[in-house]
């Protein structure tokens, strides 16, 4: 069979048709199919001869392009803009939201480096003193608030307006060498938290420097005698008691909820408040803290004061022994205080190259600070030469920590 061509259908119909028709009725094989042509037996398998060839018409269809394109349309049409968008509405956090979760009042920062630490005469006799500490780097952010004064924790707006108190901790990693000399063993070390601002001078004597301090090492007084009761104990009790409290006014609180008594939730929650208060500056360590600050003494006082209805026991007994131990011990920070100018605080042996370490902890009442003021730590020591006699901050263990006084909660502001 001739090759059929649809694009050939439209010139020549007539001719086209005879030649389709056989096909287009009885198949493509209607040729083959004839026996005439291809002889086959009476199943019409086909009888092959020797000799004879054997016929196998083939059969193509083309099909032009042009015909396709009538029936199949190819072309591409673009998007209508805007396209229909299927919006879903789903529940964001608003900006006030986003900055609860915010602490504006904590900040976590030390020093890059090892640095020497200044000599500017504290220790010369007490008539001749002058308190002349200066600052020590703490240039590295380890968390929290940004610097905006250099080495210094900053009062912002938003931590005065806050209404909070801060917490103030600290670790001062000291050391002393003296390179072998025999001549000069000791060398003394005292450090301070500074507060300067717009209504503070920062120098000068009893400038902003020296204000919160001396923080030295009180054992190598030696015109005092050792303390009957250690800072230590004194905090474990304070704890001991004031978890207890807590628990036996909460129970009370709960009761009065229960049967409506506005007067005595109102009394409770007040004292609740103020042995979380209390239970909050009590120091993470006990066992680290050699001095208590008066601060945290006033509040354990006030815990003392205010709960002296608590009259059964274990309260009775466990209240007693802590307003024992405080008073003993704050006998002995008396006595320290008046022996402290003719002893060796902060005495350290640099043949050795001996180390020590200064843990300090208190509240600053946000009434005793404005916008603007700053807070630093100031250090102070004997003379010295370098690499001669050197006093050293070690920095990796030196921090110095800010926290909202409120939270219970350690020195990377994590609660407790």
């Amino acid at each position: 069979m001739p090759e059929i061509n649809l694009q050939n259908i439209g010139n020549n119909v007539t001719t086209n048709i005879e030649l389709l028709a056989p096909y287009l009725v009885n198949g493509l094989t209607v040729t083959s199919n004839d026996p005439k042509i291809v002889p086959r037996d009476k199943n019409g398998i086909m009888q092959i001869k020797e000799n004879l060839p054997l016929i196998i018409e083939p059969v193509l269809y083309t099909t032009s392009k042009k015909s396709i394109l009538k029936v199949v349309d190819t072309q591409f049409n673009y998007y209508n803009f805007p396209a229909t968008v299927n919006i879903q509405e789903i529940e964001t956090p608003t900006i006030e939201e986003v900055l609860v979760d915010i602490d504006p009042i904590f900040a976590r920062y030390k020093p890059s480096e090892n640095q020497l630490v200044s000599a500017n005469g504290y220790f010369l006799p007490p008539d001749e003193r002058q308190y002349l500490p200066r600052g020590i780097e703490l240039s590295t952010i380890e968390d929290g608030a940004v610097q905006k004064r250099a080495n210094s924790y900053y009062i912002t707006k938003q931590i005065k307006e806050s209404g909070k108190d801060i917490r103030i901790r600290a670790k001062i990693k000291h050391k002393f060498d003296t390179f072998g000399d025999p001549n000069f063993p000791y060398g003394q070390f005292a450090c301070w938290i500074s507060h300067g601002g717009p209504n503070i001078g920062f120098e000068g004597a009893g400038g902003g420097r020296l204000r919160y301090g001396p923080f030295a090492n009180p054992g190598s007084v030696t015109t005092v005698p050792e303390p009957a009761v250690t800072a230590q104990q004194v905090i474990e009790s304070a704890q001991t008691y004031a978890e207890s409290a807590y628990a036996e006014y909460n129970q009370q609180l709960q009761n009065a909820f229960i049967v409506n008594d506005t007067i005595a939730i109102s009394n409770l929650q007040v004292k609740i408040n103020l042995i979380q208060s209390v239970i909050n500056l009590l120091p993470d360590d006990p066992s680290q803290i050699d001095i208590i600050s008066d601060s945290v003494l006033g509040k354990i006082q006030q815990l003392i004061n205010q709960t002296n209805n608590l009259t059964a026991q274990p309260f009775s007994n466990q209240r007693t022994d802590l307003s024992s131990k405080k008073q003993i011990y704050s006998t002995y920070l008396t006595d320290l205080s008046n022996a402290a100018d003719a002893a060796n605080i902060g005495l350290i042996n640099g043949y050795v190259g001996a180390q020590q370490t200064r843990y300090i902890d208190f509240v600053v009442p946000n009434s005793e600070f404005e916008i603007g003021d700053y807070f630093g730590i100031t250090a102070d020591s004997t003379d010295e030469q370098p690499g001669v006699r050197e006093h050293t901050i070690i920095a990796d263990e030196t921090y110095f920590v800010i926290t909202d006084a409120s939270k219970n909660v350690d020195v990377w502001n994590q609660e407790l």
